[in-house]
């Protein structure tokens, strides 16, 4: 099953195409909402080369930190094999909005992180 998963980095790539207007507030993700993406990048994690992953496990950890956040439960009991593998079956569905959401997490870090370095900078 999840060998047939390989396809799965393409279009969360494909996804990261998608326009960042068109992204809904943070607030109206619900803890459900990104549970499942934390499962759909896992999925996508552990197919992928070791020297790939280190962007994909800071979505990981963001996923999983509002999970958690919100919830106040522990990310093991949420991510079991039960439901990554109930996941993989419907991964085409959740891999858009999963992918933009990562997207525009990055943007905002790096758009964070350059104004730091400015503020920096102009402090020197």
């Amino acid at each position: 099953m999840i060998a047939r998963l390989r396809p799965i980095a393409l279009g969360l790539a494909l996804a990261a195409a998608a326009p960042l207007a068109a992204q809904a507030p943070l607030a109206t993700y619900t803890p459900e909402r990104d549970r499942r993406c934390a499962a759909v990048v896992a999925i996508m994690a552990g197919q992928m080369p070791d020297d790939q992953r280190a962007g994909v496990a800071a979505g990981l950890s963001y996923f999983l930190g509002r999970w958690e956040a919100a919830t106040g439960k522990r990310f093991e009991d949420a991510l079991t094999p039960e439901y990554l593998l109930e996941t993989a079956g419907s991964i085409l569905t959740y891999n858009m909005e999963c992918g933009a959401r990562m997207q525009a997490f990055g943007v905002r870090m790096q758009t964070w992180g350059e104004a730091l370095k400015k503020a920096g900078e102009a402090a020197k």
